[in-house]
């Protein structure tokens, strides 16, 4: 049967570029059968973001505002809306667009149940096997390149982490720096795997993290000492696994669209030894 869905974003901040899955909404348009599924606490999920304490009472007021569509004795907020494509919209709006409403598609599924299951698995789920051997091998070869440079070698700081004015610790893998310069913040990432949601959930969080220290820059650390601040425009670069299926390179050209935006350096793994060669000349 073919079944109508949403899909259900939360954003950290209203002018945010960086969004993150909470949750799905299925319809049966013969029937006018609404089903939901959201995250479970999700402020606790999804931590990384720093949303606003009031997410959960938020989320779960929209979720019940759903639910009710179902139900013969409706509010009246939710009795004026006649489908739930106009109540979605609605809801959307009555949240100043902090939970956001994506664009209705369509699926073939055998029920509504079973497309609920399937799809938040698809767009929330969080599947613990994405396969971390291809980072491992990006992050090598970049450290490998990196430490075969003598100028790059004596600058080399190995998984630092920074901090924002929203005093939210986040991770890097490699920073390239002298006494009174960041060169480089660099990140691995393998595009090539079937793990598209908690991998996207990845890329969405780490975005989140560049898009604050563009607007407020930060402090370096490295074994909870401060090594150096952070410029707002801190050269930021992403080292990637490219993507191999089509279904992966859509998900990379959706993952990196904010990434011109904010000023990130996307790195092929091809191209890592001229990269390591232009930045030991930045660095003399």
């Amino acid at each position: 049967m073919r079944i109508r869905y949403w899909g259900i974003r939360a954003v950290p901040t209203p002018m945010s570029l960086t969004s993150i899955g909470i949750g799905v909404v299925v319809e049966d348009p013969r029937t006018g059968e609404v089903l939901t599924r959201f995250l479970e606490n999700p402020s606790s999920s999804l931590k990384l973001f720093k949303f606003p304490a009031t997410l959960d009472r938020d989320i779960k007021n929209f979720q019940t505002s759903l639910d009710s569509f179902n139900t013969p004795n409706r509010t009246f907020e939710i009795d004026q809306h006649s489908s739930a494509p106009e109540l979605l919209s609605f809801l959307s709006d009555h949240w100043n667009n902090m939970i956001v409403v994506e664009k209705q598609e369509y699926a073939a599924m055998e029920s509504p149940s079973v497309a609920l299951k399937k799809l938040f698995n698809i767009l929330v789920g969080i599947d613990k096997k994405e396969r971390r051997s291809k980072i491992t091998e990006v992050r090598r070869l970049v450290k490998s390149e990196y430490e075969s440079n003598e100028l790059i070698r004596e600058s080399l700081l190995e998984s630092p982490h920074y901090i924002s004015n929203d005093l939210v610790e986040r991770r890097t893998d490699l920073a390239v720096l002298s006494d009174k310069t960041v060169f480089e913040l660099n990140t691995a990432f393998s595009f090539e795997t079937d793990s598209f949601t908690s991998f996207q959930d990845r890329v969405e969080a780490w975005t989140w993290k560049i898009e604050n220290l563009r607007k407020d820059g930060g402090t370096l650390f490295k074994n909870n000492e401060e090594v150096i601040g952070l410029s707002p425009k801190t050269p930021v670069v992403a080292t990637i696994w490219p993507p191999r299926t089509e279904q992966q390179k859509k998900m990379f050209e959706n993952s990196t669209k904010k990434w011109d935006v904010l000023d990130i350096e996307i790195l092929q793994m091809e191209n890592i030894h001229q990269h390591a060669n232009q930045l030991a000349r930045k660095i003399a």
